[in-house]
């Protein structure tokens, strides 16, 4: 099955803006603002397409993925998140794909979203050529899952940029980082931090290549 959703907005959703836990979706031109919890969830083994979309003002995530399928972003625009603009949840092993795109977590209150990605799942978290800033925690990775960034930006944060620190890790790649071309400046904290479980020392391991930090 696959459904389609073009040019709509959506607005002063009391639960979840948009939720889909099987088939193929295919989100664009779209806006969500004023969500009272997710604005956008892929469940199950949904495939979720999002381009040229505005998700503004959620209280809980963005997109999160909860699922073992997949959410690919292009051209999305995610602010004002109060808690997680981005988000695997504990137990998934879906990944999430933005590109050229941005997550910006000024709230309106005058304060930043808590995380900007939380990786709490298995599933990785890749982002090409897009921008991170005022958050907390840039990102923070508690489950197994990957994050590769490739270009982009992330600043503005008011503790850690990345902060990798997988709460049950097998391996060495557990809760780990990959980050090629990034620039990394303005943080509370650290730029990254790296915490590694048990005796062995597992997980939370870095690739850190022509790359800044400042």
């Amino acid at each position: 099955v696959r459904s389609e959703l073009t040019n709509a907005t959506l607005s002063g959703i009391a639960g979840t803006a948009l939720e889909s836990n099987a088939g193929a979706m295919n989100a664009s031109q779209i806006t969500i603002r004023d969500t009272n919890g997710d604005a956008v969830i892929a469940g199950g083994t949904a495939q979720l397409e999002i381009s040229d979309a505005t998700i503004d003002d959620s209280l809980i995530s963005g997109i999160t993925n909860s699922g073992s399928g997949s959410i690919t972003a292009n051209d999305v625009q995610i602010t004002a998140t109060t808690q997680s603009s981005v988000r695997t949840s504990g137990g998934s092993t879906g990944t999430i794909t933005l590109t050229e795109s941005s997550i910006d977590g000024s709230l309106a209150s005058g304060g930043r979203s808590v995380t900007g990605i939380l990786m709490q799942g298995d599933g990785d978290v890749t982002l090409t050529q897009t921008t991170l800033t005022e958050s907390q925690t840039g990102v923070d990775v508690t489950g197994n899952g990957k994050f590769v960034m490739d270009g982009g930006l992330i600043t503005n944060v008011s503790t850690n940029g990345i902060s990798l620190r997988p709460t049950a890790p097998v391996g060495a790649d557990s809760g780990s980082a990959e980050l090629t071309g990034v620039t990394m400046s303005n943080f509370g904290s650290n730029g990254i931090f790296a915490q590694g479980i048990g005796a062995a020392g597992l997980g939370g391991s870095v690739s850190f290549l022509n790359s800044t930090l400042s």
